[in-house]
């Protein structure tokens, strides 16, 4: 693997400045893509906006890329990526995503959020903590997939309490 990027992450918080790489034109700003077979959304035990989303059957590659002005790609075992997760994106830094949330034969739905964490769990299982801005909200919040029954917009099964999605 390609530890360079990493390597400069990691350089840039040991030189007491976490968010260099993110706010120098010369060092990329990272995204990246992952797949997973399922997953589970469930709102945190504190009821405070903050939501966990549990993947299993996840792709054990990740491909992490940069956008203008220095444009890169990079594929990382998605095992390394997590590890490297908060060096990549400190506090203040988390990427947002929109993830992709469909069972077959069934209407997809697509909210966006911030992830301010990723965990590995076991073998192709990852937990990411995620939490949305009030604009976000305003498109679709993840509320709005808890309820009775199917949820309001989808999923396998919820009970108020989580949600569950097959690909």
């Amino acid at each position: 693997e390609d530890l360079s990027p990493i390597s400069a992450a990691l350089s840039s918080l040991e030189r007491g400045n976490p968010s260099r790489h993110l706010q120098d034109e010369s060092s990329p700003v990272y995204m990246f893509t992952q797949q997973a077979e399922k997953c589970s959304l469930s709102p945190s035990s504190e009821d405070d906006g903050v939501y966990e989303l549990i993947t299993s059957g996840t792709d054990p590659e990740t491909i992490v890329f940069s956008d203008a002005p220095v444009r890169t790609e990079h594929v990382w075992q998605t095992l390394f990526f997590s590890n490297n997760f908060d060096a990549l994106f400190p506090t203040g830094h988390t990427p947002n995503t929109a993830f992709v949330l469909y069972e077959k034969g069934k209407s997809h739905v697509t909210p966006v959020a911030e992830i301010i964490g990723m965990d590995f769990i076991k073998k192709g299982k990852y937990k990411y903590t995620l939490q949305q801005s009030p604009e976000q909200q305003a498109v679709l919040d993840l509320q709005d997939l808890f309820g009775s029954g199917r949820g309001k917009k989808g999923g396998k099964k919820s009970n108020g309490k989580h949600v569950d999605f097959n690909s």
